[in-house]
């Protein structure tokens, strides 16, 4: 049996983009994901789009006033039952067999976090360059892993657990993140999207 995959969507008044993450989990190759949405609009702004969906497989948490990302995907981390954890923004989806490929990659090595490339809307494509894995702290500290944000890593939720909860950075939660976790664990990278 494949491990569980949980998987957190923050949000805030992006409806409009909410359902593309949505559906982009939905339909990963992996069998065994789970889904939580944590609406941060303190107004349970996105529960007609959670509502939209017949699943077991999502859950949905309003939270009771606006706390910003990294608070909203504490809450979710909590909820979180996968051996493995990914945080996926809002405004972000994934290829299909981002979570299979993620798994794989994480049960072949001997690595904490994998991540991988991303396309942007334009149609740029931005992969990891080779020598980007193994121990990044280094790297991380330079800024030099791109493309290594929140919605690009999967990791173990034992690792996970060691940075959490997450701080609350405004504008800096993917570079606190990824600093938090090389401090601690090797990385992986795909070199697809």
């Amino acid at each position: 049996m494949s491990p569980l995959v949980s998987v957190v969507v923050p949000t805030h008044y992006r409806n409009d983009r909410l359902e593309t993450a949505i559906d982009s989990v939905l339909d990963q190759t992996h069998e065994e994901v789970e889904l939580i949405v944590v609406d941060d609009s303190g107004e349970s702004h996105a529960r007609p789009v959670v509502d939209s969906y017949a699943t077991n497989e999502l859950t949905y948490i309003s939270l009771s006033e606006n706390r910003g990302g990294n608070m909203a995907r504490n809450a979710g981390i909590e909820r979180a039952n996968g051996a493995f954890v990914a945080l996926l923004d809002d405004d972000d989806w994934f290829h299909e067999t981002r979570l299979e490929r993620g798994v794989a990659q994480l049960q072949e090595a001997d690595v904490g976090v994998s991540y991988c490339g991303r396309v942007f809307e334009n149609g740029r494509t931005l992969c990891p360059r080779p020598g980007r894995t193994g121990v990044v702290l280094d790297r991380a500290l330079a800024f030099d892993i791109a493309p290594c944000v929140t919605s690009t890593m999967l990791m173990s939720s034992t690792v996970l657990d060691n940075v959490t909860p997450l701080a609350d950075r405004p504008g800096g939660d993917d570079l606190g993140l990824m600093i938090e976790l090389a401090c601690r664990t090797r990385f992986t990278a795909s070199m697809n999207r």
